[in-house]
């Protein structure tokens, strides 16, 4: 069923044996990148690439016209700000992780964790309990604003961050956090909140989707003049759809995104973009951008974006010690924490009504148990402070130009 699949990432049948240093040729899609570098892109959405890949996705069965490729266009604009700690946090203004990311720290902020130990149960239990409010919100509300109007400035204002905040009990989970069926369910029928300011006439829609498994990549990067990039590239699921069309071009699984239920901020449709989990973020003082960071890993990079910036910017972390630290997930109907953190806290967060469970971090290639993520820090002195996952296969590379 896969057979340019196959013949584009196999060797001899097998899968590569190596992660680093293994040369893989792909003459095929050097081709089409040298075809699409000479025209500037265009026979990837209107030439000779474009019509290669329609005629596989068809040959498939799948619905994709030459139509649909030659109408595309990017959308570059201006990021989306919040802010935590006196900083300026910037994310992606398109439907993604970052979304999330901003509301729970916005919610944070509410707090000082910075009194608190990093390891403590109570600064894991607020922390847990913030991003349990912002996936709530995440899947009964977030989609693309171009389909339908979504509360993107309720979610992220002060009001509804104090509210939240002000629900949130030190002593013991709230029970309406606790749900029976995965939460993108749950709260798709069923909002927790109502951001919606009386008399706008929206009500509860089904929301989000899920998805956990990744074929996701993110670069961190800096230069000698202060400049930083976060970047995050997807297929979505590993191998993406698994199909390489055309010139040996792999097909991302991006519709795994969309909520399969009609009717929601979230739902199928043409020319629609999904809600993605991708959360590069920038952290800015004074103008001047300080930190960047970014994870893979599906649903499971807003938890670690979150704690990696609440342990650089609340509790003094370096970069690398923020990537490396014991993480929890908090995006499912189980909390999972990292069993780094210990079985007392275990304990604790389970005597505050959280449903948690004990999560080994392994060393492999696909492991995203708590996301891979990187940061790079700019010091008041110019120099950069690296920093990458330490269990997950990761890596830091400088260069003198």
């Amino acid at each position: 069923m896969f057979d340019k699949s196959a013949k584009s990432f196999l060797v001899n049948g097998q899968a590569p044996v190596s992660l680093y240093g293994h040369r893989l040729p792909q003459p095929a899609l050097a081709d089409a990148l040298e075809e699409i570098g000479r025209d500037a892109g265009m026979s990837f959405y209107r030439g000779d690439v474009a019509r290669a890949i329609v005629a596989d996705v068809a040959a498939g069965g799948g619905l994709l016209s030459l139509e649909d490729l030659g109408s595309y266009r990017p959308i570059v604009g201006q990021p989306l700000w919040g802010s935590y700690r006196g900083r300026q946090i910037a994310v992606p203004a398109s439907p993604s992780g970052g979304w999330t990311v901003l509301q729970a720290l916005h919610i944070l902020n509410r707090f000082d964790l910075a009194a608190l130990p990093r390891d403590a149960g109570e600064r894991f239990h607020l922390l847990i309990a913030a991003l349990r409010h912002a996936f709530a919100d995440r899947y009964a509300w977030a989609g693309d604003p171009a389909f339908g109007p979504v509360p993107l400035e309720a979610l992220l204002s002060d009001a509804h961050a104090e509210a939240i905040a002000a629900r949130i009990d030190r002593a013991a989970l709230d029970p309406a956090l606790v749900t029976e069926r995965e939460p993108w369910v749950a709260y798709g029928e069923k909002p927790l909140h109502d951001p919606w300011p009386p008399g706008s006439g929206s009500t509860p829609a089904p929301g989000a989707g899920a998805g956990v498994r990744h074929g996701t990549v993110h670069v961190t990067a800096a230069d000698s003049r202060g400049m930083l990039v976060s970047c995050t590239h997807t297929v979505g699921d590993i191998f993406g759809a698994k199909c390489v069309a055309g010139p040996g071009v792999l097909l991302n699984s991006g519709m795994q995104w969309f909520s399969p239920r009609p009717g929601g901020p979230n739902s199928i449709a043409p020319g629609k973009r999904p809600l993605a989990n991708m959360a590069p973020a920038m952290v800015y003082e004074d103008g001047r951008p300080t930190i960047a960071t970014g994870a893979f890993g599906g649903r499971r990079i807003i938890s670690a974006i979150v704690q990696i910036v609440s342990d650089m910017l609340d509790h003094g972390f370096t970069a690398q010690q923020a990537c490396e630290a014991p993480r929890i997930d908090a995006s499912e109907r189980t909390t999972f924490v990292s069993d780094r953190l210990g079985e007392a806290l275990l304990q604790e967060l389970d005597a505050l009504g959280h449903p948690v469970q004990a999560v080994r971090e392994d060393h492999h290639l696909l492991g995203i148990e708590f996301a891979n993520a990187t940061a790079i820090a700019l010091g008041s002195d110019g120099r950069m402070h690296c920093g990458v996952d330490a269990i997950r296969p990761c890596e830091a590379v400088g260069f003198d130009l």
